[in-house]
């Protein structure tokens, strides 16, 4: 028995070939598509993040465990 996993890209991490990406870009796409395994959490599909709201930011940002308040 093969399990395969296939991974959707994440939108800021499409391939331009007119443009080369930058060191920061690289940084910028590693550290959202590993916050989007760990979370489920996915950007708007064919906008570039520098783009976004601030509330689509702090939505795909915020950490998922201090959403959780606990009341006694």
């Amino acid at each position: 028995m093969t399990t395969s996993t296939r991974l959707l890209p994440v939108a800021a991490c499409a391939p331009d070939p007119r443009h080369p990406r930058s060191d920061d870009d690289l940084i910028a796409c590693t550290l959202i598509t590993l916050w989007a395994l760990a979370t489920g959490r996915t950007l708007p599909a064919g906008v570039p993040p520098a783009l976004l709201s601030e509330h689509e930011l702090i939505t795909f940002w915020a950490d998922p465990v201090l959403e959780e308040v606990r009341r006694p």
